[in-house]
């Protein structure tokens, strides 16, 4: 649970890389994905705020929000 290993480590910073890494799956089944991904996120948000509030935590997100990227594009602007 991740409430568990929150508690358990009471970090001073999460990185949060879990979600749906396969692009094509993802593409398959939007809904699926959007449910897994807002599901992980949810549970490392509440472990936080349940038992580690001053941790900070960066959510990571995948080069494919950026879209097609060319040459005269780069560098990307975030």
């Amino acid at each position: 649970c991740v409430r568990d290993i929150v508690e358990d480590s009471r970090p001073d910073a999460i990185f949060h890389l879990a979600a749906q890494p396969v692009v094509s799956v993802s593409r398959r089944d939007p809904w699926g994905t959007l449910e897994n991904n807002i599901r992980l996120q949810l549970n490392v948000l509440e472990a936080v705020r349940q038992v580690a509030p001053q941790a900070v935590v960066l959510v990571i997100g995948s080069s494919e929000e950026y879209g097609l990227v060319t040459p005269a594009d780069l560098p990307v602007d975030e």
